[in-house]
Parts: structure tokens; C-alpha cells; sequence
């Protein structure tokens, strides 16, 4: 009996990866709980105004954290949509900025709140490409 029969090593297989999507899926539900409460607490609990001064800021506002948290929520039930939500959602974010401000919003923060969003795009990936790669060994036969 080879070590590969009694250890599971080649986790990334399809059947071997099941239990490791399935992990991965409810640390990502876990972390987007998460995320969009720490985000709520911003928008809830700040002392200045939740007023837009110009439409730039509600332009801003749209991709994060409003498409942030749509993407996050969606993510729940379609991992790959919900995914491309957050990740185009943080890239717009990031270009916004850039042609607003002439610079890149500073510090780790939004991509940290973006992370859940981010790992529902791998395993909406991942999910995807095993899917087909089964159904293309069904499908030899």
C-alpha cells in the first residue's frame, strides 16, 4: 500500500479536493461576514456626514464599498460572480482613485476588505476548471 492510498496528498484532485473547497468556501463566508461588518461599522458609526459633496464620491462610493459588499453577497450562492464582483468592484475602486486623485488609495485596508471577495474568485475558478476537467474524462468514455 502506497503512501498516496493511506495520505491523501494529491489534494488538488477532484475528489481528493471536495473536503479543501468546501473548507475554503465557509472560511470565505466566515471572512465576508466579517468584512462587511467591520465596513458597516464605518459607514454606520462615523460622526461626519453621509452626505456625497459631488458625484465623483458617489462614483467612488458605488465601487467601494457598494460593489465590495454586493459581490461579497452574491459570492454566497455563486462563488465566480460574486468573485468578479468584488475583484472588478476593488479594481475600479483603484483606478477611480488614481484619475481622481492622481495616486493609489495608501495602506493594505481595502484589499484586506476585499480578501473574502478575492478567495470566492479562486474557488469559483478552481470549482469551475475541475467541473470541466470531469466532465471531459466523463465524456472520453
Amino acid at each position: 500500500m502506497g503512501l498516496g492510498k493511506q495520505f491523501p496528498i494529491r489534494c488538488f484532485n477532484y475528489e481528493y479536493g471536495k473536503p479543501m473547497i468546501a473548507f475554503s468556501r465557509w472560511i470565505a463566508r466566515i471572512l465576508s461576514i466579517v468584512s462587511m461588518f467591520v465596513i458597516g461599522l464605518f459607514l454606520l458609526g462615523g460622526n461626519e456626514s453621509n452626505q456625497f459633496n459631488n458625484v465623483n464620491e458617489l462614483v467612488g462610493f458605488s465601487m467601494f464599498p457598494i460593489g465590495i459588499l454586493t459581490g461579497m453577497i452574491v459570492g454566497w450562492k455563486w462563488e465566480l460572480a460574486g468573485g468578479l464582483i468584488s475583484t472588478l468592484s476593488l479594481a475600479a475602486f483603484y483606478l477611480w482613485h488614481l484619475a481622481v486623485s492622481g495616486d493609489f488609495p495608501s495602506g493594505p485596508w481595502f484589499i484586506v476588505f476585499t480578501a473574502p471577495g478575492i478567495l470566492f474568485l479562486a474557488i469559483g475558478i478552481f470549482t469551475r476548471s475541475q467541473i470541466f476537467r470531469a466532465d471531459d474524462k466523463a465524456n472520453v468514455d
